[in-house]
């Protein structure tokens, strides 16, 4: 049996793609719900949230590329052989 890289492929993007998209969706949330009057300090805990949404995506891009490396290098296969 053979596996496909194409199928390999679109298996991380569709995993990248869908974290991203849940990611991104809470941090618009969380956005949209800190628009009204709120003071400093409540600022300040919705900044960090969002900038920790911001590092996980990036973490998820940054995987996706690795992997996708990984895909085209074939370092499976080499694996294989042992």
């Amino acid at each position: 049996m053979r596996n496909s890289t194409k199928g390999k492929r679109l298996g991380a993007i569709a995993a990248a793609v869908a974290v991203v998209a849940v990611m991104l969706l809470c941090l618009l949330v969380t956005l949209t719900g800190a628009m009204g009057d709120i003071d400093l300090a409540a600022a300040a805990i919705i900044g960090f949230y969002a900038l920790l949404g911001l590092a996980v995506v990036a973490g998820v891009i940054a995987a996706l590329c690795q992997r996708l490396r990984e895909i085209k290098g074939g370092e499976e296969e080499d694996a294989k052989k042992y």
